[in-house]
């Protein structure tokens, strides 16, 4: 029994000490806003700061992904009126993707927007991961974003589909994890096979 006890402690120990391994996870989905006038951030100077929160009736966003549906909240920087003669870039953007329960992603972005026609403007973005909390603690990726901004009403309103992928810490054991496993199988069936042997012995002994 001692043994079978020493090899179970070696093993957890094992198992406990190796590292998780990324588990690379596709990422897509779509993301639509309705914006509103938002406080200006420092970091954008002189330049506009556009504000994407989910604070009905005011503004609105929301979003749907093969891992859930989530609730943007966006900030970035760009530089107003808008041009239909050249590509307007912005930058400086910070987001969070709130899936709830204590799962968020975390990241930077930014982008530009091309003009289409009198208030229609193409929008792309590079979104990069830095990290998240909950299932997404520890993330890192990017993935691409477009779509469209227009201004039913006035109000700016966009709407995007974006794909790309995750790099999520996942328990999956390293090759190394799958070698102490079988070698911990291994001692603990050594270990059965040589009390089953001395239990015969001791029998045919008395």
């Amino acid at each position: 029994m001692r043994i079978l006890t020493g090899t179970a402690a070696l093993l957890a120990f094992a198992i406990s000490a190796q590292p998780a391994a990324a588990a690379v996870i596709e990422f897509s989905g779509t993301r639509t806003n309705v914006d509103a006038p938002g406080p200006a951030a420092a970091r954008c100077g002189s330049r506009a700061t556009t504000n994407i929160v989910n604070n009905p009736p005011t503004s609105t966003a929301s979003g749907i992904s093969n891992l859930g549906a989530f609730t943007p909240t966006l900030s970035h920087c760009i530089q107003l009126p808008l041009s239909s003669a050249a590509p307007n870039p912005f930058d400086l953007g910070e987001f969070v993707f709130d899936f709830g329960g204590g799962s968020t992603l975390l990241g930077t972005y930014n982008g530009f927007l091309t003009f289409v026609s009198p208030g229609v403007f193409n929008v792309f973005q590079t979104h990069v991961v830095t990290g998240g909390t909950g299932f997404f603690a520890g993330t890192s990726g990017g993935f691409e974003s477009s779509g469209q901004l227009t201004f039913p009403g006035g109000r700016p309103t966009v709407t995007q589909t974006f794909a790309g992928r995750l790099d999520v810490p996942a328990a999956v054991p390293e090759p190394g994890t799958w070698a102490m496993l079988i070698l911990g199988f291994g001692l603990v069936g050594a270990a059965l096979r040589h009390r089953s042997t001395r239990a015969r012995f001791v029998t045919l002994a008395v």
